[in-house]
């Protein structure tokens, strides 16, 4: 299951996501294209929080690569919150020296759920629904 929560900054955007029980490539996959509908302004951040996933497949570990560049491509950061040491091996197990190099990259052991408070106070407000922009992405679950 995931949960995205949009939150504005002036020109930007947070994308917060909730990533919970077991990530697949279908997970993943609806992830990628659902990210690739939001228009995300120059400067936008993606943050996933995996804090609540159990599991992640093998499988899906090329598409999350493929994700964060993705994301970088489009002038935002991507960042991940909440990995274990087992979400980990199995991310650099999965892709060889291509997972380690996206752990390396991308997870930020500081990140945790409570930033999404830390964020809000440092002057981001929750998206409103009838933005264009955040159409449909305010809290929606892929599942």
């Amino acid at each position: 299951m995931m949960d995205l929560i949009s939150l504005l900054h002036e020109d930007s955007i947070l994308l917060w996501g909730r990533v919970a029980g077991c990530c697949g490539k279908q997970e993943c996959s609806q992830l990628i294209q659902l990210l690739e509908s939001v228009e995300l302004p120059p400067g936008s951040h993606v943050v996933l929080d995996f804090s609540w996933t159990d599991h992640i497949d093998y499988r899906a570990v090329p598409l999350l690569i493929c994700l964060g560049q993705r994301i970088e491509g489009r002038l935002s950061s991507f960042r991940i919150a909440g990995v274990s040491d087992y979400l980990r091996r199995i991310v650099e197990i999965g892709a060889a020296l291509d997972g380690r190099e996206f752990m390396d990259r991308y997870v930020d052991a500081g990140l945790a759920p409570s930033t999404v408070v830390d964020v809000e106070a440092r002057g981001f407000c929750r998206g409103d629904s009838n933005d264009p922009v955040l159409q449909g992405l305010v809290e929606p679950s892929l599942n």
